[in-house]
């Protein structure tokens, strides 16, 4: 259903417009009081979306504390002085799993501002066996093709795409193998490709 979520949102997107891209906002943590996204579906699947949020068609948002993977209930209106308890956990920041989500962020974040085909690119959705597992689109405009290959589950898929993989940009739990991939429970592979045929 996700695919067909990012599909409709591409088609009802004006052309040469861009809509805002986000996981989380100020409404929804207010409203999920100690259920925030990160905590319900744990850091694996939250780093599966923002590798989503970063790479799709719009622009990307990090809300309070995605960048470290903050679990903690937040507040708009928290502060120093009113609910102080409510506002960004930044100890989260210097753990382990922490560190890991600043690196993956600075490589998201590194690919949009390096490659204009994220930012700008038409986006499509190659034909694969397991589309109900893993999450299929390329990015694509006049210079650059580029594949987003991830696995939203705990099991691992295998891919076999009508493309032909040139460079792996990200991998994370991921191995390209010909024309697919392998992904780990909850891989990721960016990767230039080119369309066969």
């Amino acid at each position: 259903w996700l695919t067909r979520h990012f599909q409709e949102v591409d088609e009802r997107t004006p052309a040469g417009k861009l809509g805002w891209r986000g996981l989380e906002n100020h409404d929804f943590v207010n409203d999920a009081m100690d259920h925030r996204l990160e905590k319900d579906v744990g850091a694996p699947l939250m780093d599966c979306a923002l590798a989503l949020n970063f790479t799709g068609r719009g622009v990307p948002y990090l809300y309070c504390g995605h960048e470290i993977g903050d679990v903690t209930r937040h507040s708009i209106l928290g502060n120093r002085f009113c609910a102080p308890n409510l506002r960004i956990n930044w100890s989260f920041a210097q753990t382990e799993a922490g560190r890991a989500r600043m690196a993956l962020i600075r490589d998201l974040a590194a690919l949009r501002h390096g490659l204009p085909v994220l930012a700008r690119g038409d986006v499509y959705y190659p034909a694969h066996a397991c589309q109900d597992a893993v999450i299929v689109y390329c990015r694509r405009d006049a210079q650059d093709c580029v594949c987003v290959s991830v696995n939203m589950t705990g099991a691992p898929q295998s891919l076999c795409l009508p493309l032909t993989f040139t460079e792996t940009l990200l991998c994370r739990s991921a191995s390209v193998q010909g024309n697919g991939a392998r992904l780990s429970p909850y891989g990721i592979l960016i990767a230039r490709c080119r369309e066969n045929g």
